[in-house]
């Protein structure tokens, strides 16, 4: 399934879990501002403690969501997840 249509905007419940890591390069740029949210609030809630998110070059995190991200490598775009309590 294209989890990017129109018609999948919500993902599958079994998409949201725990994980270590996610990677979504080169994606966000073509969200509008409003599922750019929508993607970070799941993020948000399938990466584990200390996770890592991995993102493209021409793309970040929206403010919002800055607080709960600590950049650790500018160059590759990789950020640490705090943890939901921030």
């Amino acid at each position: 399934n294209d989890l990017t249509s129109e018609k999948h905007i919500s993902p599958p419940s079994g998409v949201i879990a725990n994980y270590d890591l996610i990677l979504c390069r080169n994606t966000l740029i073509y969200f509008s501002a409003a599922l750019q949210q929508r993607a970070f609030l799941n993020f948000i809630r399938s990466l584990n403690p200390r996770g890592y998110l991995v993102l493209g070059g021409s793309e970040s995190i929206p403010n919002d969501f800055k607080d709960y991200f600590i950049l650790t490598n500018l160059k590759d775009k990789i950020y640490k997840f705090r943890g939901q309590g921030r």
